[in-house]
């Protein structure tokens, strides 16, 4: 796949994996999602909107093992901004 980002220990992680795993539940509206280094250590940073309750944990236990996942819901409306989805960096 295209667009993949290096997780240590030669995991990698990409876009396509994780609109397949969020929009996997009928409640996602939309989400934002971004890498940042906390401590040495790069988090996932993932935003969701949606209209009901949203399970982590099938999702976490399909991530690399070494990515910590730091989740909140918000606004990730995909129309408020247009372009491509993407995983950014900050």
């Amino acid at each position: 796949m295209i667009n993949n980002v290096q997780i240590g220990n030669n995991q990698t992680i990409n876009i396509h994996q994780l609109n397949e795993l969020l929009y996997a539940n009928p409640a996602v509206r939309g989400f934002n999602a971004f890498l940042s280094q906390v401590d040495k250590k790069q988090v996932l940073h993932l935003t969701i909107d949606a209209f009901d309750h949203f399970d982590l944990l099938p999702i976490s236990s399909r991530l690399p093992k070494d990515l910590p996942v730091a989740f909140s819901y918000g606004n990730a409306d995909p129309f408020n901004f247009r372009m491509k989805s993407q995983i950014q960096f900050r």
